[in-house]
């Protein structure tokens, strides 16, 4: 399967599903923090990050109205990380902006259709 393929699979499937828990913005790491869904383990998305994705340097608000924004696209990217890597069941893991940007690209087009 491809990125875009697994991308594409797990937008649908986190359409079917509602999120877990909020996210959190972690000081400590400078980085929003959520659970994807289906996994146990802590996805981050650190402040630079967002920084390519804005286009600025984002302030901690900034990025979690992003997220918020676009946040099925964050759970697909996830998702496709996940299975990407055959990541453990708890294993903590990060996005990166291209991560992201693939994801949202894809909900993008999807929600053209």
């Amino acid at each position: 399967m491809t990125i875009q393929g697994a991308i594409r699979q797990a937008f649908v499937e986190h359409l079917k599903h509602p999120r877990r828990t909020m996210p959190i913005w972690r000081n400590d790491i400078d980085a929003l923090a959520f659970e994807p869904e289906g996994h146990a383990g802590i996805c981050t998305v650190h402040r630079l990050a967002f920084r390519t994705l804005l286009g600025r340097v984002p302030m901690p608000g900034d990025c979690m109205a992003y997220f918020a924004a676009h946040e099925r696209a964050f759970q697909a990217a996830a998702a496709a990380k996940i299975s990407r890597r055959g990541l453990a069941p708890g294993a903590n893991f990060h996005l990166t902006s291209r991560d992201a940007a693939r994801a949202i690209r894809v909900a993008q087009r999807h929600e053209l259709c």
